[in-house]
């Protein structure tokens, strides 16, 4: 049987995006909430070596619909 639950995920590679993340949550979270409520975004760190696992750990802390998968590198 079929779910008629709509359920969208945005994959999204990271890497040394310490300065745009934020920016990047407050204008897409907007739209995904329009399309539908049933969304994740699951941000892949590709291995940064700045702030941007930090800070998605921050973000995911605050909306549990951030997922985060960290790889090690590049």
């Amino acid at each position: 049987m079929k779910s008629n639950q709509t359920f969208l995920s945005l994959v999204v590679p990271m890497h040394n995006e310490q300065e745009t993340i934020s920016r990047f949550f407050e204008v897409v979270i907007p739209i995904l909430n329009q399309v539908d409520d049933k969304w994740e975004i699951v941000s892949i760190n590709d291995g940064s070596r700045d702030q941007t696992l930090a800070i998605l750990k921050d973000i995911h802390a605050r909306n549990s619909k951030i997922k985060i998968i960290s790889l090690a590198r590049n």
